[in-house]
């Protein structure tokens, strides 16, 4: 995986993304992903237009950031568990990027990661 990939997990609404740097760290990869729920976090919101799979208003769910490991995220493609679909733009990773930075619910374990790789400002 690298930054800005995006996918789905089985059948799944919710599109996920590779917000971290997996080639600094592939042992902690962070994946956060988009939904409709307006009213969770409002740091990052993306439009129609911001993805090919963005229809309508959306927001990025930095609650649910996850930590995988990018071993782990390459063994469920291989096992058919991951789709993959058209990685977001750099400036839309950007804007996640900066959204995770001063949202007030990413996880803190998540948030000093990508402190870490130089990607959100402490």
């Amino acid at each position: 995986m690298e930054a800005g990939n995006t996918f789905k997990f089985g059948r799944t609404a919710h599109l996920w993304v590779v917000v971290s740097d997996p080639s600094i760290d592939p042992k902690q990869v962070i994946i956060i992903n988009m939904t409709t729920d307006r009213g969770i976090d409002n740091s990052c919101i993306l439009n129609c237009g911001d993805h090919d799979l963005i229809t309508h208003v959306t927001c990025m769910r930095y609650d649910r950031s996850r930590i995988e490991t990018n071993n782990y995220l390459e063994q469920l493609i291989t096992m058919n568990s991951i789709t993959l679909y058209k990685p977001v733009k750099a400036e839309i990773l950007q804007r996640i990027r900066y959204g995770a930075g001063i949202s007030n619910y990413i996880p803190l374990e998540c948030r000093q990661i990508l402190i870490a790789q130089g990607l959100i400002e402490s």
